[in-house]
């Protein structure tokens, strides 16, 4: 089942990416994706999240934040705003304890923003990890958060559709 929600994940994903090219930043499908991997070399949980653009502008700009994310006049406190953005939006628990993550960096291309995170100290695997997100949700209620978090070899997904906006992987 995890391969199924990973590949609809990739479809979907490819089909907007395709679609906003095509229509200019115009899509009615909502998603955003995130991948944790644990890595045991620097004991950390690294997080890429890919939000499209356009959404994330609109948002932040609701919040009374014009922050112009990848365009040449991007604010200076861009990242700052939507480190403080995903705070809020966003939490992570490794083994029962809610744990905080640093802003590494974000870069943008055509559609997306690539927002880095990392937990640090996690110097064995988690056994449970447990996924809040609400990322775009004021905004667009059917909004689609895929999850991906690989540990060694094995990867496992999972979508928030609704709330309470958890998931819960319990690694094996």
């Amino acid at each position: 089942m995890g391969k199924k929600v990973l590949i609809l994940a990739l479809v979907c994903y490819l089909s907007v990416s395709l679609k906003v090219a095509k229509f200019e930043n115009i899509h009615e499908f909502y998603f955003s994706y995130t991948d944790m991997r644990y890595n045991s070399e620097v004991s950390s949980i690294e997080i890429v999240m890919s939000i499209f653009i356009d959404d994330l502008d609109l948002v932040l700009d609701s919040l009374h934040h014009e922050t112009f994310i990848g365009l040449k006049k991007e604010r200076m406190e861009t990242d700052s705003i939507l480190f403080q953005y995903i705070q809020n939006h966003f939490a992570v628990q490794v083994d029962e304890h809610r744990v905080n993550y640093t802003f590494v960096g974000k870069e943008t291309n055509m559609n997306t923003a690539e927002v880095y995170l990392e937990i640090p100290n996690i110097r064995v695997a988690p056994k449970v990890v447990k996924v809040f997100s609400t990322i775009l949700k004021e905004q667009f209620d059917q909004q689609i958060q895929v999850l991906k978090y690989t540990v060694g070899d094995k990867t496992y997904t999972a979508s928030i559709l609704e709330k309470p906006f958890i998931h819960t992987f319990k690694l094996k």
